[in-house]
Parts: structure tokens; sequence; C-alpha cells
């Protein structure tokens, strides 16, 4: 096996099937942030970065976004503001109020709580929702937002009208049933989170806790690349069918990444580049941007490994795949709205922090002694001390 790993990376090629993953992930998980502890954040971002609240009483629209996220470290989520849905037994509790910190400001706040009123809307089988403006209302029932923010609404429901701070919507099943289906999709997304991740662990445990338990229980499906009729991806290749498949392509296995990080407490979210028609996630972990393709992962996780190439990446190496980023950048979760406005340099991956992990495969994660076992280019076992 050893042998065969060795010529593997002598002939330039990533590690397939030469080395294996010995174990899972330990069961668990927690997070989340409503819509009180997001405030009591976002006044600090505001104060780090020099910005003016927005008034709840002001109108919002394209003119108040900024040209990116507030840099550095003034992402970070303070733990200590945020209030975690959990069962109090180290299990994450369903987060319906998620909140991608890198889009802060260029959504401001009541963007965001527009779009949280509208979620808790949808959970009550309601169909209307105070709203700040229009430019918002365009925002919160934006097929590409809420398959990223609140999936299973993508598949039943239609935008309506705004007027007078109030957004109506639509659903293309009875109340009844799309309340039996939203129910049923809080209560997989919990069950995934408690297989894969606690809420003791660190953010660095979540993302690969997480990315580990996607590659092995998720599938790629050929069957879905082709042609298919306009607006069809949103539904058919998106994120809900993704999760109630456990199957799919880029566009419904990035952003089932970034969903479940999103409910951990992570930053992130899903960009990809359309002139390579692919998808693949947006972090920060501990005040460092980076990328991680779960999808090119799933290939060789059928194989019983995780390749861990794709995790953690920096820009060269993304790059090195054949992208041009951040030239290349977009975001469905900006695409088509004010795409124009945003700065995607501003998404920098400059830190070399994991770059040990290009050619090798995992073989044990331990969160209680803090040890990452895996097997390198060279067929031997290294522990990664954090």
């Amino acid at each position: 096996m050893k042998k065969k790993i060795v010529g593997i990376v002598l002939l330039c090629a990533v590690v397939l099937s030469a080395c294996s993953s010995t174990s899972r992930i330990d069961e668990s998980y927690e997070g989340g942030q409503n819509a009180d502890s997001i405030n009591a954040m976002v006044e600090q971002l505001d104060a780090q970065s020099g910005l003016e609240p927005v008034s709840e009483s002001s109108e919002t629209d394209e003119n108040v976004l900024s040209d990116g996220p507030v840099s550095g470290d003034e992402l970070e989520l303070d733990e200590s503001q945020a209030e975690n849905y959990s069962d109090g037994e180290g299990h994450y509790l369903f987060n319906p109020h998620v909140f991608v910190a890198s889009l802060y400001p260029t959504y401001p706040m009541d963007y965001w709580e527009s779009f949280y009123k509208l979620v808790d809307a949808l959970r009550s089988g309601e169909d209307t929702f105070e709203c700040s403006s229009e430019g918002a209302f365009k925002w919160c029932t934006d097929m590409g937002v809420l398959g990223n923010l609140f999936p299973v609404a993508t598949e039943f429901i239609k935008r309506g009208t705004y007027q007078d701070g109030k957004g109506t919507i639509s659903y293309s099943i009875s109340v009844d049933e799309f309340l039996e289906k939203e129910k049923a999709f809080e209560q997989d997304i919990e069950g995934i989170l408690r297989d894969c991740v606690k809420t003791d662990y660190t953010d660095f445990e979540k993302c690969l806790a997480i990315y580990d338990y996607v590659a092995h229980h998720f599938e790629y499906n050929d069957d879905m690349n082709g042609d298919f009729a306009e607006g069809e991806g949103d539904g058919l290749f998106g994120t809900y069918n993704c999760f109630k498949n456990r199957s799919g392509i880029c566009s419904g296995l990035a952003p089932a990444y970034a969903y479940l990080l999103m409910q951990c407490n992570i930053d992130a979210f899903t960009v990809g580049a359309d002139n390579k028609a692919h998808a693949w996630v947006y972090l920060r972990l501990d005040g460092e941007g980076y990328f991680s393709d779960v999808t090119w992962a799933i290939p060789y996780a059928s194989e019983g490994n995780l390749v861990l190439d794709y995790f953690l990446m920096n820009t060269k190496e993304r790059n090195s795949s054949g992208f041009d980023v951040p030239r290349d950048l977009n975001s469905i979760l900006i695409r088509g709205i004010y795409d124009g406005d945003f700065d995607y340099s501003s998404l920098t991956a400059d830190s070399d922090k994991y770059n040990f992990f290009k050619y090798t495969c995992l073989e044990n994660f331990d969160p209680e002694q803090n040890v990452v076992k895996y097997t390198n280019g060279h067929g031997e076992t290294v522990e990664y001390k954090y």
C-alpha cells in the first residue's frame, strides 16, 4: 500500500485509493445566533470598522451596499455574544437564523432582520412578513439566497410583492404539507449535526468533522450533469434536494457543507467560478480565510479515503486546480442582485497554515487529544497536534 502511494506521488498525481480513512468522526452538535445576539455582534463589527449603524426606520437599497466585508479579525464572531442553539448535552439544535459575517455590511442588518422575519413566517405557515425595504425584499426572496440560508423554502414558495413595509410570498403546495416538510428538514439537519460534531469542538474541528461527514455520506450524482431549463437548477440541483437525497453536484454539495458550518457559528458561504462551472466554500477560521471543496473529496471518500488536498486551501492552492481567484469568483448569495458592487478580492485566503494537507488522506481525528493523524504522500502516518 505504501509503495503504491509513493508511486502515485512520483507521477505527480493526487493520492487516491492508496491511503485509507480508518475512523469516522465522533457523534455530536450545537450553534447559531438569534437576532438579538447578532445585533450585539453587528454593533461590535460596526464599531471596529467605523461604519454608521443602519437605522431601523431607514429605507435600505443598493446605495448602502459596501464593496466587501469587514476584513481580518473584525469578521470573527464573538462566541460570548452568541446564543448557541444547543440541547445542553453537547448537541446542536436547528438554527433558523444563520448569519454570514463575511456578507456584512454588504447586506446590512435590516436585510438580515427582514430575512429572519421571512423565515419565522415560513415556519409558521404565514404568507406575509415585515420587511424594511424593497431591496431587502428582493434579497430575502431570491431563490439563491433562500437556497443557501433556508434551503427548504426553495422548492415550495414563490416571491410575491412588496408594499408599505410588508412582503408577501405564496406556497406551491398546501401550507400543512409545507410545514411538515419544513419540520422534517429541521430534524434532518439536527440529525446530521448530532452524528458528526459537538458543541465543544474548536472551529477547526467543526470544519473537519463536517467535511468528513459530507464526503462520506453524500454522493456526487453524475446523472445530474447536463442541460436543464432556466431556473430549474435552483431546485433540482440545489441545496434542499442535496440534503433530501444525500446526493447532488457542486451546486448542492457546496452550499450543503456551508449551511452545516453556519449552523455551528462558522462564517462560511458558497462561492464559485462560472467559467469553470464549479462551486465550493469560502470560510473564515481563526481570523484567516480559506477555500474548502468537499465536492472534489467525495469521489475518493467512496473508496474509503478522505483526501485533504481540497480542505482549507489558500488562494494559491485553489488556483493550482485551474482557477483564477479572485478574478473568477462569484457567489449565488450576491450574483444577479448586487454582484457588481461586491469586491471579491476582499475574500482573501493567504494563510499557508494548512498547506501540509496537500497529498494527504485522513486516518484518524481525536478531538479529545487535539490530534489529527493522516497519511502523507510517502505512505507515512503523521500526527498533527493543534
